[in-house]
């Protein structure tokens, strides 16, 4: 779980592979989304932040040697992978 810098915003992440993002003042859940996935099997999402310095935008994390930079909605800005094989 990770606040915003400003405090509006909270990112959650679950063992379902989903994200959300939800409004710190009011509770509603605003988006949710799944990462993009590599291979066949959907992964856990273990982590998930605020890119420093940043309310529209997220680093996710999940089981693979990839790591995504998303807008809050989903859409995917960059992948940043290891090249390292999964297992």
């Amino acid at each position: 779980i990770d606040f915003s810098n400003d405090g509006s915003r909270l990112a959650s992440c679950s063992s379902d592979g989903t994200v959300r993002v939800w409004d710190a003042k009011t509770s509603e859940c605003l988006f949710t989304f799944k990462p993009p996935q590599t291979g066949t099997q959907e992964l856990s999402v273990n982590n998930v932040f605020f890119m420093p310095g940043r309310t529209d935008q997220l680093l996710v994390c999940n089981r693979s040697p990839t790591v995504y930079i998303t807008t809050l909605s989903g859409q995917l800005i960059k992948a940043l992978s290891s090249g390292k094989r999964e297992g």
